[in-house]
């Protein structure tokens, strides 16, 4: 069987020597044998085990699961693997989740949120209140009273005061951070876009009335357009910043429709 010096098998994985010699320092990966002089040898068996180290802490584990992993008998495969995939999942906890106007569209909020708490730290979600571009609706509806750009439930369901009653439920701590902005519009093919994208009843009274609906437009030059949102920074542990910078993030796309 082949052996390999400390040089050898770190460029084989590589890593650098002071790796090896780190996990030799902690008793994770000891070296076959040593020579007189003082050289490691590393067998073959050992790059093996080296790979083995270096998977389980691309997953995250720390050296003393990874030393319970390799202290496992390896002829007993089932319970090696059971008790890798334990701690695996002991280390799925995600740093934050963040819901960026999403959550409204959840069946049950409350049932959603829940989930949440037991998948990360931090929880950041936005919301809307009623006032958010109500001068857009107010100009739709001057133009003809029928049209309504907005399904009403959305905002029901999770606007600013409802989102904070819900949340208050789950979490320690929740903060409030508005989004101080505004639009001003002065470009009538613009606006008639959005509002064309809309989820309400629009095009049904407009595609027909375009040209009219532009002239209408254009009288009102430049738009102001109240843009009132913000942002939920929601923790139940409050020695947690929510201002770090977050390396480990699950977005709510990701998980609810598994809600």
């Amino acid at each position: 069987m082949k052996n390999y010096k400390v040089s050898d098998i770190a460029n084989l994985a590589k890593v650098s020597k002071r790796t090896i010699q780190f996990y030799d320092e902690k008793d994770v990966l000891k070296p076959s044998y040593i020579d007189k002089s003082g050289y490691r040898y590393y067998s073959e068996d050992k790059l093996l085990q080296l790979q083995k180290i270096l998977a389980l802490k691309y997953l995250g584990l720390s050296l003393n699961d990874i030393k319970t992993i390799l202290m496992d008998d390896d002829s007993d495969v089932v319970n090696s693997l059971l008790l890798q995939k334990n701690l695996i999942n002991q280390k799925v906890k995600y740093d934050a989740v963040i819901a960026n106007h999403v959550l409204y569209f959840a069946e049950d909020i409350n049932k959603v949120i829940k989930n949440i708490t037991k998948l990360s730290n931090v929880f950041y979600t936005t919301a809307y209140s009623k006032n958010q571009m109500v001068e857009t609706r107010n100009i739709v509806k001057e133009f003809d009273n029928s049209i309504k750009l907005t399904n009403d439930k959305y905002f029901d369901k999770f606007d600013v005061t409802k989102a904070k009653e819900i949340l208050n439920k789950h979490y320690k701590s929740v903060e409030y951070v508005p989004y101080l902005d505004y639009l001003e519009v002065n470009k009538v093919d613009a606006l008639v876009d959005y509002v064309l994208s809309c989820n309400g009843n629009q095009n049904q009274y407009l595609q027909k009335r375009l040209s009219q609906f532009r002239i209408f437009l254009d009288y009102k030059k430049t738009i102001t357009i109240t843009k009132d949102a913000g942002i939920f920074i929601c923790k139940n542990n409050s020695w947690l910043s929510p201002y770090v910078i977050v390396y480990n993030i699950l977005t709510l796309e990701d998980i609810l429709w598994k809600a």
